[in-house]
């Protein structure tokens, strides 16, 4: 393999110069020494490094990896503007995200998850979220990762209870879609070049996007107030593992 050798200007441009390269065994760049006529000592200079040694170089720093697999557990804080809700309501599921990182520092992630339980209404609650954020990493040449994110989400939600309810379009039970955005931040933590340990937290706000009925069906209702609203905000936890590659 060829490596090209810059050297630097000559002491005397008039007087022959030799030198001398000695390559590095494990296949970092190599020493070039150079020699000039006079008593003056010899040289090292700076040279370029072949294909071959820029090889080993990103070897030996790790290869950025641009692609990941992201799995995790989640826990969802919902939000008690009543205390009479249930004081059972909350839900938790898992998640699944395909993460594309073009740079160290930034990250696109699509996401879809399941989660499930008691809502703040006191109903049987099913729900699927899908989600696009951008990912800004803070320092991404650490072991420990700390970054941001924020995006869209879309989500998919069922609602069952066992009494009838007049907000409920079924009588017992209710279908919703929502768009909304979110943000948060998280720490992700390098366990090797393949395998990193993630925990974060985000907020969201959405609003309904399926026919309420004109009003009839509103997601909350007070029937004190006579107050109804199909905006919701809600928090959520997340722990998991991604896998680079």
């Amino acid at each position: 393999r060829g490596t090209t050798v810059v050297l630097p200007p000559a002491q005397d441009p008039t007087q022959p110069r030799t030198f001398t390269y000695h390559p590095d065994p494990d296949g970092g760049p190599g020493q070039v020494i150079i020699w000039e006529d006079g008593d003056g000592p010899p040289r090292v200079a700076t040279k370029l490094e072949s294909k071959g040694e820029k090889r080993a170089k990103r070897r030996r720093m790790g290869r950025h990896r641009r692609w990941g697999m992201n799995l995790r557990v989640n826990g969802i804080i919902l939000p008690r503007f009543d205390p009479d809700a249930d004081s059972d309501a909350g839900m938790a599921g898992l998640g699944l995200s395909l993460r594309y990182r073009p740079t160290p520092m930034f990250a696109i992630d699509l996401s879809s998850d399941f989660v499930g339980g008691v809502d703040t209404n006191g109903n049987d609650r099913q729900e699927v979220p899908l989600a696009a954020s951008a990912m800004l990493y803070a320092n991404p040449r650490s072991l420990a990762q700390f970054y941001l994110f924020g995006g869209i989400n879309w989500s998919l939600a069922r609602v069952f209870s066992d009494d009838i309810e007049p907000n409920l379009a079924e009588g017992n039970a209710d279908e919703y879609t929502y768009i909304g955005g979110h943000a948060g931040l998280g720490l992700e933590f390098r366990v090797s070049k393949l395998v990193g340990l993630n925990v974060d937290g985000l907020a969201m706000v959405r609003t309904r996007t399926d026919d309420d009925g004109d009003g009839r069906f509103p997601e909350f209702y007070n029937p004190r107030t006579k107050e109804a609203s199909n905006t919701s905000a809600a928090g959520a936890l997340r722990a998991g593992v991604t896998f680079w590659w």
